[in-house]
This record gives C-alpha cells, structure tokens and sequence, in this order.
C-alpha cells in the first residue's frame, strides 16, 4: 500500500512501476517511479510513505519512507540569436550580445567550437563579472572577420550553473550567422 500524501499531488504524481508486478514481492528489489512537473520556483520537500506487508498476513506491515526533495529554479535557456548580415571580406564586425542568466546561477563556461574559430572571436565581456550571475542579463561580445567569402552558421554554447551546485547546469545556445562578401556586395553589419 501507499498512503497519499503530498508525493501524489501537483507537482508529484506517483507510478508503482515495477512493484505493481511479482517483483513487488520479496525477496527483491522493485522501483516505483515520482515525477516532478513543477510550475512554481521554490523548495520542494515531501514524504513518500509505502508499506511492506507479510504475504501470510497484510496486517503485519513496516513503513516505508522516502524523502523527496528539489529546488525549483525559474530557469530557460532561450537566448537572442546573432545575425551579422553581409560583412566585406578584410574587415570586422564586433557584436554585443546580450545572455539572460536565471535567478540562482551564474555563466561559467563557454564550449570551445566554431564561433572561437576564425573568422569568428569571442570575449566574456561583462559576463565575466558579478554581472554574469543571475537574474539579470550580461553581455558577450562576437565578432566577425571574413578573410575570403563564406556563409557562416555556427552555434556558440554558453553554460550557466547553480550557485550553490556548479555541476547542475543548462546550456545557453546562441544561433549566429555571418556573410563573408566582396566590398561590392556588402550590406552593412
């Protein structure tokens, strides 16, 4: 038996998974399944209470508990995508680019891939700073520096981590495009 608690209500709700079949019974070892869906930030802390009765008498039962516990953050990993436009070739564009950071974490990395590469350089600009812990937004700078014509779409991938647990983080993707053109097809960056 389970007892209905908080760990069957909004944001819970509660599977037996496999302790519905024989595994359920000893000796052995079953798994129940508790999902979170939460739809308010805060901390989250409820008790899932089963029971475990004898199969030669169900009125000899010992509790089962089990802590649940979460910190729901306000987090989304939505950012503004980048669009340097037609840029000539031997000259440069530099974009700011704005990086929302969620309550509770800060910019901590920036994987290494095609927008560190020419013709592309990057900077942490002000996320490098107290301004890249959230909620708020900082700014990285990009920019754009064709040597020969090109048609760029590269991904640059930011990471923002908890505060209090740098090893929970989200990834931040910003889509950037770039043309690398001759002077007379330049339309401005």
């Amino acid at each position: 038996a389970v007892f209905v608690n908080g760990a069957f209500n909004p944001p819970f709700t509660f599977d037996f998974g496999s302790c519905a079949s024989s595994a359920g019974t000893g000796p052995g070892t079953c798994n129940v399944t508790e999902t979170l869906a939460p739809t308010t930030a805060g901390p989250i802390a409820v008790q899932l209470v089963m029971q475990e009765c004898l199969l030669t008498d169900n009125s000899s039962c010992i509790n089962l508990t089990t802590n649940l516990t979460a910190n729901v953050v306000d987090a989304t990993t939505a950012q503004t995508s980048v669009a340097f436009g037609n840029v000539p070739i031997n000259t440069s564009v530099t974009k700011s680019v704005p990086i929302k950071v969620d309550a509770g974490y800060i910019i901590e990395a920036v994987f290494v891939n095609d927008a560190f590469n020419p013709p592309f350089t990057f900077d942490f600009g002000t996320c490098a700073s107290s301004a890249g812990t959230g909620p708020g937004t900082c700014n990285i700078s990009e920019t754009f520096a064709p040597t020969t014509p090109v048609n760029e779409s590269v991904t640059l991938v930011m990471q923002e981590c908890l505060l209090t647990d740098n090893t929970t983080c989200l990834n931040l993707s910003v889509p950037i495009t770039a043309n690398g053109v001759s002077e007379g097809s330049a339309s401005g960056g």
